[in-house]
């Protein structure tokens, strides 16, 4: 150890291992029963071994950080640990699993076996996670000096190997939490966890709860007058009074209500056919992404080869130069378009997380980029897409606003009810209010508030009306515009089927006997490297071409889904 590590101190730290696995051996001793013997001392002789083998491991890997630069003991330590938790549980694992079935051994030469191999499994248990835990630990007391230097809590040193340990955990619960996701998983994620949906519900909710104010009466009121100036009313009175309108505007503002509520959903329709169409793009463009990265990974394999290849016949003298600078300048451009395709790949995850209000990591189950057919028709029905609903349902609103405006024309009533009341011990004015034995003096009122002066009330009718027009404008502007959008994409959707169908009959299989062909022949020394870069280039272009227009088919098919309302 000495040789190895040029540290008398590095060699002492490796070998506190050996009392650590001491203890693991001789407690699985006391707890099976068995006396210390020539077969158990054989044990721990293998058993020291291996326990030193895990400290060279930890030692040996902190001073390869230190000798590449990492200077502060703590990284030091904690990448270390990280870096090497595996071999080192794997070391263990490995001499405990062989030595098991020796343990567990009852066949003749079990004596010699069994505590041969119960002091190799115990002191592997408690050697390793002691290890594991106390010699970094002891590492950083041993380097009291450089650690001094550098400010950090004093609980690091204990939690130290926790929270090591702790990584191995976190990691795989990450990949457990990586659920695979299916396309029609995901769109019910995204319609139940998505915010801009919640927002849309929750102003459903909101239109709902307005709709009790449809019978809005004003407020009560109660009086109690005392005035002996009055004339000829009473002086000494309570009375009640209640104005209301007339009865059919709570009957038009329930109606308004419940068409805005109908607007609402409606609008919450729209959000979850947008964010369904959303899904769908960022899905399907994640899956060209994977799928052109996957081809790249094959051009990439093929002009790394090419590269190797170029090199050697350079050296050979078999070609200039010039093929292995060109050579290398291919292999670097599609290694920069590789690093462009996975940006796009990771955007496009990004983008699905956002729409599915989730930070778990997307693990889509499809492996290959499919087709989406849609039903080549000539005509659409519009009353099925969602903003012509919207543009519908606002003519209904309008309507029910006029309605409720005219009914604002008709009079207003009032009714009420006085009653003479007298308090004997309040009398300034030294009036006398016996009347007769037993009666109070009661009156009743009614009031009807006309309408003279309607001048501005007219003129919200008209303005209602005007909206009115607008929204059947706007719903027949909509009509059209859908009629329109949808007729183009049908016809770009028939383009980009020409394109696949073409590639589907024969591209594709062109180009793999092109990529089979152009390798052969290149191996075998048949044609140059003009010719061969140039049939390499032509069928990877065809496979490139063609996943670009499957998404193109695939964006144009869920575009029209949306125009239809599906």
């Amino acid at each position: 150890l000495y040789i190895t590590f040029r540290s008398v101190k590095e060699s002492l730290l490796i070998f506190t291992a050996v009392p650590l696995a001491s203890m693991g051996g001789v407690a699985a001793l006391l707890l099976r029963g068995m006396p210390f013997s020539i077969s158990a001392g054989v044990g721990f002789i293998a058993l020291f071994g291996v326990a030193v083998l895990n400290g060279i491991v930890l030692i040996g890997y902190f001073n390869q950080l230190k000798e590449e630069g990492m200077d502060n003991i703590y990284d030091r330590v904690l990448e270390g640990t990280k870096t090497r938790l595996r071999p080192v549980l794997m070391t263990a694992s490995v001499a405990s699993l062989g030595f098991l079935p020796m343990a567990l051994s009852s066949s003749a030469g079990a004596e010699v076996q069994r505590p041969l191999a119960t002091v190799v499994i115990g002191g592997l248990i408690t050697a390793t996670f002691l290890t594991l835990f106390v010699l970094p630990c002891l590492y950083l007391l041993f380097n009291r000096k450089e650690a001094e230097k550098i400010r950090v809590p004093k609980a690091l040193v204990s939690v130290l190997m926790i929270l090591s340990f702790g990584l191995l955990q976190r990691n795989t619960v990450q990949a457990q939490t990586k659920i695979p996701l299916t396309l029609d998983s995901a769109i019910s994620k995204a319609l139940r966890n998505n915010l801009q949906i919640r927002s849309a519900g929750l102003s459903v909710e909101q239109a709902r709860a307005l709709q009790r104010s449809g019978a809005d009466i004003p407020k009560t009121e109660v009086m109690v007058t005392q005035d002996p100036t009055s004339g000829g009313n009473m002086d000494n009175a309570i009375g009640i009074t209640q104005t209301i309108a007339w009865p059919g505007v709570y009957k038009n503002q329930r109606k308004l209500l419940n068409q805005q509520t109908l607007l609402a959903e409606r609008t919450g329709h729209l959000t979850r056919a947008e964010i369904t169409r959303q899904v769908r793009s960022a899905w399907y463009a994640y899956l060209l992404n994977r799928e052109t990265l996957r081809i790249l990974d094959y051009q990439d394999s093929v002009y790394n080869g090419f590269v190797k290849k170029a090199e050697v016949r350079f050296k050979t003298g078999e070609t200039s130069n010039l093929e292995l600078i060109s050579a290398k300048n291919k292999y670097q451009e599609i290694v920069a378009l590789k690093i462009g395709t996975r940006a796009d790949l990771r955007s496009n995850e990004l983008i699905l997380q956002q729409l599915l209000n989730t930070s778990d990591p997307i693990a889509i189950t499809e492996n290959k980029l499919p087709i989406l057919l849609t039903p080549q028709n000539d005509t659409i029905n519009t009353s099925a897409n969602p903003q012509v609903n919207i543009e519908l349902q606002n003519i209904e609103v309008a309507n029910a606003r006029i309605a409720l405006e005219k009914s604002k024309g008709l009079p207003d009533l009032t009714l009420g009810y006085n009653q003479q009341l007298v308090i004997s011990g309040f009398n300034p004015a030294n009036i006398n209010r016996d009347y007769s034995p037993g009666t109070r003096i009661a009156g009743l009122q009614l009031g009807v508030a006309l309408p003279i002066f309607n001048g501005a009330n007219r003129a919200r009718v008209r303005s209602e009306r005007l909206s009115a027009q607008v929204a059947q404008t706007n719903y027949q502007q909509t009509q059209s515009q859908v009629r329109l959008q949808f007729e183009q994409e049908m016809q770009q959707y028939l383009k980009f089927k020409q394109s696949v169908d073409y590639y589907t009959a024969g591209g594709l299989k062109q180009a793999d006997e092109q990529l089979r062909i152009a390798q052969v022949s290149f191996n075998l020394g048949e044609i140059g490297y003009i010719e061969y870069i140039q049939n390499m280039s032509a069928a990877v272009q065809v496979k490139l071409a063609y996943i670009e227009a499957v998404s193109r088919l695939n964006q144009s098919a869920i575009q029209i889904q949306f125009i239809k309302g599906e």
